[in-house]
């Protein structure tokens, strides 16, 4: 990931690029065993590495798994089926899967783009200002994952509850308020039910 952008999904143009510097990950799996081959590598934009990733592995059938988040969780990339953090937050997340047999005619070098892997939903509220005593927002879902299947792209098994702590921003007393959370998208088209409690 030597050269990125982020492309608008409303009209495909450039947009902003986050003022918090993404992670981008290499992770290689064994096909047969979907086992770690070796430990992930992982880049923060505008390291050394400039988002370069190489490996030497043997001859073998391997998924190669591409993230990009914004997070600074740490990423528990044991099972490429079920990827999360040590949180049960998604941030916004970016993916590409690459299946490869290594052997002495693979091409040794690859281009990658990576494809938004995350629905947005964002809660607009009028008219009852914040209780003074409000410290955070708390997300309930049921049909919203924070666990990412990397192979597919979508959801991994657990869908059935989310709860992410969303932090204060200085709401307390304001009337019109405007709050987003992320959740990985499903394999199939569900319900998704959402509740967000302000807690003290």
């Amino acid at each position: 990931v030597i050269n990125y952008e982020l492309i608008s999904l409303s009209n495909n143009t450039r947009a902003t690029t986050p003022t918090k510097a993404p992670h981008f990950v290499m992770a290689i799996y064994d096909v047969r065993t979907n086992k770690l081959v070796e430990e992930p590598t992982i880049h923060k934009s505008g390291s050394a590495e400039g988002g370069t990733f190489s490996a030497r592995l043997p001859k073998g059938e391997y998924n190669f798994v591409f993230l990009a988040y914004y997070t600074d969780r740490t990423l528990f990339p044991e099972d490429p089926t079920a990827v999360h953090w040590d949180a049960q937050v998604v941030d916004n997340t970016y993916q590409k899967n690459l299946a490869l047999s290594i052997d002495e005619d693979t091409e040794p070098q690859h281009d990658i783009v990576l494809s938004r892997a995350v629905g947005l939903f964002t809660l607009n509220t009028k008219g009852t200002p914040v209780p003074q005593n409000f410290d955070h927002f708390r997300v309930q879902m049921q049909g919203g994952s924070y666990q990412l299947n990397a192979l597919t792209g979508f959801a991994g098994e657990d869908v059935t509850r989310d709860y992410a702590f969303l932090s204060k921003n200085d709401m307390a007393g304001n009337a019109e308020i405007s709050q987003s959370a992320y959740a990985f998208l499903p394999q199939k088209e569900c319900d998704v039910d959402i509740t967000m409690i302000a807690e003290d």
